[in-house]
């Protein structure tokens, strides 16, 4: 897609498909405008898959009732792109109910990123002004995975091994995460589209009683208005096997209350919770993961 910042020139490729063969009336290609699932627009109706669309930002404008001309286009505001179905006996399947919950399971998205390597959904935001000295140093991190854990501090430098520091692609270290200070995450940050992506990468010789942690399908977006990289684990696997109830999400920021020493960004930050006990998930399966509608 183009650039989220030229809003005249963006646009995004769609191919709609069903993750299995089934009969329907229609599906409806909907925008929900700054998370407003309970008053959705319409931008397509399609009736055979797979269908190829482009959603030009000028679609998004025609369609969303609140904007008149991509001027009115504007910093922090979202468009969450997702599918109705409508079953060929009248049948009504929502994408997302009115709340803004969705109405697919973590395992059905799972299963879509395996059979069609597709999404359920996808989220446009539109960004605000990116300084990259905002994402290095000392930084809060969030790591959320069973949701009790307490956050930590981590350090964010340049990775040295970048072939081109002034591409457009910045490669940059998060040095110990997830609870263990010998856990560097290697990840590269895209000024073109504020994606983020990482290799395939071995965290370390063990994890507990589990030898050979490795993460892979690494995701994420840059929260341009938040000043914070949102990392998303998809694959975390170990010699015995995957762990299932991916994905791990580490939510990476300044620290809330600059006066508590976040550091200067030279690593002498003070990490939080080095008193933390880490308790390890059960023996994982082998099953692995992915996702469309």
């Amino acid at each position: 897609m183009a650039n989220v910042d030229d809003k005249a020139g963006y646009k995004l490729n769609v191919d709609t498909d069903v993750l299995f063969d089934a009969e329907f009336q229609k599906i409806d290609v909907m925008v929900a405008f700054n998370g407003d699932f309970a008053k959705p627009y319409l931008l397509k109706s399609i009736t055979t898959v797979p269908t190829k669309m482009v959603v030009t930002s000028q679609d998004l404008v025609d369609a969303v009732d609140e904007l008149n001309s991509i001027d009115d286009i504007a910093e922090r505001q979202t468009f969450s792109i997702f599918t109705n179905i409508t079953l060929t006996d009248g049948t009504f399947i929502p994408g997302y109910l009115p709340n803004g919950k969705p109405t697919y399971s973590p395992s059905v998205i799972n299963v879509m990123d395996i059979v069609k390597e597709g999404l359920p959904s996808v989220r446009i935001a539109v960004p605000c002004t990116f300084f990259l000295e905002d994402y290095l140093g000392i930084k809060d991190v969030n790591d959320y995975w069973d949701g009790d854990e307490e956050d930590y501090d981590a350090e964010v430098i340049l990775d040295p091994a970048d072939p081109d520091p002034d591409d457009v692609d910045i490669w940059v270290i998060v040095k110990g995460v997830h609870y263990d200070e010998t856990w560097d995450l290697h990840i590269v940050l895209s000024k073109y589209d504020y994606r983020i992506t990482g290799p395939e990468q071995l965290m370390g010789p063990e994890y507990g009683p589990y030898t050979n942690p490795t993460w892979d399908k690494i995701s994420g977006t840059i929260e341009t208005c938040d000043k914070a990289l949102v990392v998303l684990i998809n694959s975390f696997c170990i010699d015995q096997g995957c762990f299932g109830g991916l994905p791990l999400i580490l939510t990476i920021s300044s620290p809330e209350d600059e006066g508590e020493d976040p550091g200067d960004g030279d690593g002498d930050g003070v990490k939080k919770s080095t008193g933390t006990v880490k308790i390890f998930p059960a023996p994982p399966s082998t099953r692995k993961f992915r996702m469309v509608q």
